[in-house]
């Protein structure tokens, strides 16, 4: 099992927090935790003020001797000019006994796969959001090891009906050559992703929210992923609380359901994010995960002729918005 998720460099598709086990990828996911899963998620279109620095990391284990972890920051350039992000993360399979022909114990043997994520991403007219990420990695099985580089392309488009959001994404991933062990190459695991996510938003300061939306990913394998997920939440002044589920179905593993609560806690600058995920009765049983994200904050001052927050975008009346568009012109 080992070797088949190495050399095909299918750890790029691991899910990268609990969120996305028990959520997926929808096509409102945002937030710098998710610079690994999807290459327009730094920014978010009126989602807070805009902020100057990002920065998040999280760890969990997978397949109980597996373990993960991550780290990422970004940094919002001025004048609306897009986010710079960098990711790091890392996948430790463990260490073997490296057993000889003659049957004898020698030692141990490590496998590990490491990336490095350069992400770029910039909020268009039109409510568009468009983001790259250049992945350069490297994977070692034993004594053997493998270097590569792949891209992705993100992109999503918002249209905003008073409380009511419609989200549309479209992404490649896993662009690059293959990976070659030894002499043998194998391909990436590249992508095709969509997805389609229906929100509503309570723009008061306590209340609900929701979003529930189909997601479509067909693999260069011919591999066919597609399912729903939804999250709703519900927001206090400080502590918000989430829970999640989703239901897929794959073409080789038939389907999967999963299920995730999480909090985030935000105290001036700094937001904690514990999140968990169950997914019962899966090819390796039941399993449980655990993802902990922090995140620092640091804002900007508040674009000119720009809303500061979701709620003063839709709470302020169209003709305001001609009003400080035609400003902002004569300037």
């Amino acid at each position: 099992m080992h070797a088949q998720t190495a050399t095909g460099a299918s750890f790029l598709e691991l899910p990268h927090n609990a969120k996305e086990h028990s959520y997926g990828k929808p096509a409102n996911i945002k937030g710098i935790e998710n610079i690994f899963s999807d290459a327009a998620a730094t920014l978010a279109f009126f989602d807070e003020t805009p902020p100057a620095w990002q920065s998040s990391m999280g760890y969990y284990t997978f397949f109980e001797t597996i373990k993960y972890a991550n780290l990422a920051v970004s940094y919002t350039l001025p004048q609306r000019w897009g986010s710079l992000g960098l990711g790091v993360l890392y996948l430790d399979y463990g260490k073997f006994e490296n057993i000889d022909e003659r049957g004898n114990n020698i030692g141990q043997l490590g496998s590990f796969d490491t990336a490095v994520f350069l992400n770029y991403s910039i909020i268009l007219p039109s409510h568009i959001t468009v983001g790259t990420n250049a992945k350069f990695f490297r994977q070692k099985i034993a004594e053997y090891t493998a270097n590569n580089f792949a891209f992705d392309i993100a992109s999503k488009k918002a249209f905003f009906w008073g409380k009511y959001a419609l989200w549309l994404a479209l992404d490649v991933e896993n662009m690059g050559p293959d990976t070659v062990f030894i002499s043998e190459g194998s391909p990436l695991p590249m992508a095709v992703r969509t997805a389609v996510n229906f929100e509503y938003k309570n723009i008061m300061e306590k209340g609900f929210d929701i979003s529930i939306g189909p997601q479509f990913k067909y693999k260069i394998d011919e591999t066919i992923n597609y399912g729903i997920g939804i999250e709703t939440s519900y927001h206090l002044k400080s502590i918000s609380f989430f829970l999640r589920s989703s239901y897929m179905f794959d073409t080789i593993s038939d389907s999967s359901f999963a299920i995730g609560m999480g909090m985030e806690y935000k105290i001036s600058r700094v937001g904690i994010d514990l999140s968990g995920a169950y997914l019962p009765a899966n090819l390796m049983g039941d399993k449980t995960y655990l993802s902990l994200s922090f995140s620092y904050r640091q804002p900007r001052e508040k674009l000119k002729g720009m809303p500061q927050t979701l709620e003063e975008y839709w709470l302020e009346k169209p003709e305001d918005k001609k009003e400080n568009g035609e400003k902002e012109n004569n300037k």
